[in-house]
């Protein structure tokens, strides 16, 4: 499945990533649509619920096999808005598409020749997933494949 192909209930929760070879990222992702028990907020003054996983959600693997740069962000709340969904591409235009540009070897013939020889050049595509903790943006010229890994069975 591609990024398009369906949606990811948001906020969801990072569970782990990791770039296995170097040149790929693998990041996984829960989804968290269950509530908590409403608990007293002291300092606030208020009751709340945390966001928890439910009795039916999904984990999934998402995975670029060519990434350029990725970097994360621990700000749930950056300067360009809140994001509503969990992985969206976003304009390659981007301050953070302007550095990965500026400081790297970026040029579609060069990310072609990172990889086996065969590969068509092809710009860098800005992605980004957005947790409730976190914002991990991704420049590599391909969308990724994404596989649902898990589901909750009612009661888990």
């Amino acid at each position: 499945m591609t990024a398009t192909d369906f949606e990811i209930a948001h906020p969801a929760s990072l569970v782990e990533w990791d770039a296995p070879d170097g040149r790929s990222l693998r990041i996984v992702v829960q989804e968290q649509t269950g509530l908590g028990p409403l608990e007293e907020v002291a300092s606030l003054g208020l009751q709340a619920r945390k966001i928890i996983a439910g009795a039916s959600d999904r984990t999934f693997e998402i995975h670029w096999q060519i990434v350029v740069c990725f970097a994360v962000r621990g700000d749930p709340f950056p300067n360009e808005g809140l994001s509503v969904k969990t992985i969206v591409e976003a304009d390659t235009n981007s301050p953070f598409m302007t550095w990965v540009r500026a400081t790297s070897h970026a040029e579609p013939d060069y990310v072609a020749a990172m990889t086996d020889g065969k590969r068509t050049p092809s710009p860098l595509r800005h992605w980004v997933i957005s947790t409730g903790d976190y914002h991990i943006d991704i420049a590599s010229p391909d969308a990724p494949a994404i596989a649902e890994v898990a589901r909750r069975a009612c009661g888990d």
